[in-house]
C-alpha cells in the first residue's frame, strides 16, 4: 500500500494517501508470522483498497484475532470501497527477483527497477549493528519494506512502518523478495447524462 500511495504522491500529485494495511492483510489470508506478498498483491489488484480510517490498527486492536478481522470497520462498506478505488485506478505488479537469484543480480534488478519506483523488499526483521541492520545467516525474511534507494557500496535505505521510519541496511544484504507497482489511473469513466450537458 505504501509504495502505491507514494506513486499517487509522485506521479500523480495526490499527497497523504495512507491505506488500511488490515484491510488487505485480512483479505490475503495474513498469518501472525506474515504473509505472501504475492497473494497481498493479488488482493490489492482484486479487492482495492480504502482508507485507514475505514479499518485502522487503533489502540482497541488489542489482539491478531481483532487485527484479523473487520473490528472497528463494517465489512460490506469497507468491500465496497475497494471495489470503488478500483474503478479509478489499475495496479498491476511484476516480481524483481526471488530468492534463489545471485546477490549481484538481485542488485542490478533492484538499481534498475528503482528508475521506475520505489521497490517493495522482504526483510528479517529487525537486527541492528552499529546503526545498520543486517540479516543473520539461515534467518527467513519475515517483513515487507520500500526501497527508495541503493547507494555506491551496495547499501539499501527502506522506509519502514516502525521506528525509525528510515533505516539503512549492511550492504549486499541479501534480500529473499522483491517486486514493482504501477498504477494507471482510469479515465473516461461513465457519467451520468447531467453531467454531459455541463
Amino acid at each position: 500500500q505504501k509504495t502505491i500511495a507514494t506513486i499517487q504522491e509522485e506521479q500523480f500529485n495526490l499527497p497523504d494517501k495512507n491505506y488500511s494495511e488490515r484491510f488487505n492483510a485480512l483479505l490475503s489470508y495474513g498469518t501472525p508470522q506474515g504473509g505472501d506478498p504475492v497473494v497481498a498483491a493479488q488482493s490489492i489488484r482484486h479487492d482495492g483498497l480504502i482508507p485507514d480510517e475505514m479499518l485502522p490498527f487503533s489502540p482497541e486492536i488489542q489482539s491478531w484475532d481483532e487485527f484479523h478481522s473487520f473490528e472497528g470497520g463494517n465489512e460490506a462498506t469497507c468491500r465496497n470501497e475497494g471495489k470503488k478505488w478500483l474503478t479509478e485506478w489499475k495496479p498491476n505488479y511484476d516480481i524483481v527477483f526471488t530468492k534463489s537469484e545471485s546477490v549481484k543480480y538481485k542488485y542490478l534488478k533492484l538499481k534498475q527497477a528503482l528508475k521506475y519506483s520505489p521497490v517493495p523488499v522482504s526483510v528479517t526483521a529487525w537486527y541492528e549493528e552499529n546503526g545498520e541492520y543486517v540479516k543473520p545467516a539461515g534467518s527467513q525474511d519475515n517483513h515487507l519494506v520500500e526501497c527508495v534507494y541503493v547507494d555506491e557500496n551496495n547499501s539499501a535505505w527502506v522506509w519502514d512502518t516502525y521506528e525509525p521510519f528510515l533505516k539503512k541496511l549492511k550492504a549486499n544484504y541479501n534480500f529473499d523478495f522483491a517486486m514493482r507497482w504501477s498504477l494507471t489511473r482510469l479515465s473516461g469513466e461513465k457519467k451520468s447524462f447531467w453531467a454531459r450537458l455541463f
